[in-house]
């Protein structure tokens, strides 16, 4: 995060700053304003996402921009993305502190300059990103599983009770077992 504020901060003042403020000073004070304002924002969705559920967060947003379903833009989609983003978000980063742990038995190093961090966290990505998708596509295999049982008749309800009913009842540990006489 400071990296993403000092890169505003100096980009506003030595790019846009001597190009359309006429200066470095002022636009030094447009980086400290832009670097205010974006944390600024970080806190406030840190805020929202510490104080409201995620379903609900969802449930908002799909009402905030439920007019763009008038242009067949899938809100409820989007949001139920969102959603499952926030909830996977602690996930992903307890598997990526492992894969960190795991490269640092091996003998990786995270250090050193900008540049070398950047490369050494280039053989974190392949593991992370595959638990990922491995994790998406269990995911879509449950939510297909569901909605196909959500689909079926009630016929087949009432088939699998019959089936239930019909096998033994499971034995308790330290039951006797009945005999075929009993």
């Amino acid at each position: 995060l400071a990296w993403i504020l000092l890169l505003t901060i100096a980009f506003q003042a030595l790019w846009l700053g001597p190009r359309q403020l006429g200066g470095v000073i002022p636009g030094l004070w447009a980086g400290v304003l832009m670097a205010l304002r974006l944390v600024g924002m970080l806190l406030a969705a840190l805020l929202l996402t510490w104080t409201t559920e995620p379903i609900r967060l969802a449930e908002g947003l799909a009402r905030l921009f439920g007019f763009l379903e008038r242009v067949r833009v899938p809100v409820r989609d989007l949001a139920m993305v969102l959603t499952l983003a926030l909830r996977f978000l602690p996930t992903v980063m307890e598997e990526a502190e492992r894969i960190v742990t795991a490269q640092r038995a091996r003998g990786a190093t995270f250090g050193g300059s900008l540049l070398t961090r950047a490369q050494s966290l280039l053989p974190l990505a392949v593991p992370l990103f595959a638990g990922c998708l491995q994790r998406a596509d269990r995911l879509a295999l449950g939510r297909r599983i569901a909605w196909r049982v959500k689909r079926e008749p009630p016929v087949d309800g009432v088939v699998v009770g019959a089936l239930q009913a019909e096998a033994p009842a499971p034995r308790v540990a330290g039951e006797p077992v009945a005999e075929a006489g009993d």
